[in-house]
């Protein structure tokens, strides 16, 4: 429960971030970085790219603990995580029929995909909540492979990572109440 300081992996100015951010606004051209379990895409600028993939492995840690898969390190499935600038964009590349899907993970294709929230009012902690909800569906089909997975039970246990907080010096909290979860 203490924050640790979580360092950007490199120091730019203002401008050369602007710079840099102005040639990855489209999706052909959306930043790419790879952590040690998960991918990042995004067009949504580098150091937001940066923040997710530094939040997402610390994440990734923690569903290691809660589903005890390879608690002490080891290979899982590299999932890519694609981050969409809009909605539209998201609904453009995905294909989402349903516009109460803020995201989802595909099995298949080892895949969690959705869009900054705020291009519809939302706040950027709810993007946060999505990913760590959606995220954690590997690690519910890794204990259970090949078997259906109640659904109750694959989203309950997807709500509870909902709770998690990515905090202003970049470490992520977990354990927390899902409160958002709590009035419906």
């Amino acid at each position: 429960g203490l924050d640790v300081v979580v360092k950007p992996r490199r120091k730019r100015t203002l401008e050369q971030t602007a710079r840099e951010d102005a040639k990855h606004t489209s999706w052909a051209e959306a930043y790419t970085l790879k952590g040690d379990y998960y991918t990042i895409v995004t067009n949504l600028g580098l150091d937001l790219a940066e923040q997710m993939s530094l939040a997402m492995e610390q994440m990734n840690r923690f569903y290691r603990q809660v589903f005890h898969v390879k608690e002490r390190g080891g290979d899982t499935a590299r999932v890519t995580i694609r981050v969409y600038r809009s909605r539209a964009e998201f609904d453009e590349h995905e294909g989402s029929p349903d516009k109460n899907v803020a995201g989802f993970f595909s099995p298949g294709e080892l895949k969690v995909a959705t869009y900054d929230p705020r291009d519809e009012g939302a706040l950027l902690s709810d993007l946060w909540s999505t990913l760590f909800h959606e995220a954690s569906h590997q690690f519910t089909a890794l204990i259970a492979p090949g078997n259906l997975i109640p659904g109750w039970l694959n989203e309950g246990t997807a709500s509870y990572f909902e709770g998690a907080l990515l905090r202003s010096n970049g470490s992520v909290e977990t354990n927390l109440l899902p409160e958002q979860r709590l009035l419906a």
